[in-house]
């Protein structure tokens, strides 16, 4: 697991306390962190005399979070003109995330692309509660691509379709495959 940073307020204690001569085992005591979370830290600020500004750009590493919020704003945008494609057939998010590494090499892996992907549908995703009567309505649709069946005694190949229906209250589903 990562370590979470400390707060400036912690860190200004541990470069005072370190300035008064306090041994690092007796400031993590005190402060309540781990002793190489103090070792770190110190050899992170030599500079005790810097001001606020300066301690934050070294302790938190702004360049990289500056970098990190580049690579967002870019995958950001590439979800707002590729995420339609998911609902075509045969596109998948493997598929999509490959062409995202061709057009940016330095890109996320397929695990944090996924969870991105995941968290800008989540957001941008609209949904409501319906609620149903029994027996009031029936939801019918022909499913998926066309499937077909071959004829055991032909061995003719016969398409056909997938019919669905399902009754929204209960949730109870009928499917049949039917010709076309």
């Amino acid at each position: 697991m990562a370590q979470t940073p400390l707060t400036m307020e912690v860190i200004k204690q541990v470069l005072k306390l370190n300035k008064d001569g306090i041994s690092i085992r007796e400031s993590a005591r005190r402060l309540g962190i781990s002793r190489n979370s103090v070792k770190k830290y110190l050899a992170l600020l030599p500079d005790v005399t810097a001001g606020d500004e300066a301690l934050a750009s070294q302790v938190y590493n702004n360049d990289s979070l500056t970098h990190d919020e580049q690579r967002m704003a870019e995958l950001n945008g590439y979800f707002n003109g590729h995420s339609e494609e998911l609902s075509r057939t045969g596109v998948t998010r493997q598929l999509l995330w490959q062409e995202y590494l061709q057009q940016h090499p330095d890109g996320y892996s397929y695990s944090r692309y996924c969870y991105h992907l995941q968290q800008y549908h989540k957001n941008r995703d609209l949904s409501m509660h319906l609620e149903y009567s029994p027996g009031d309505m029936i939801m019918v649709e022909f499913a998926g691509k066309k499937q077909h069946y071959t004829d055991p005694d032909s061995g003719e190949v016969i398409p056909c379709e997938v019919f669905i229906a399902v009754l929204p209250y209960s949730g109870l589903t009928f499917c049949k495959a039917v010709r076309s």
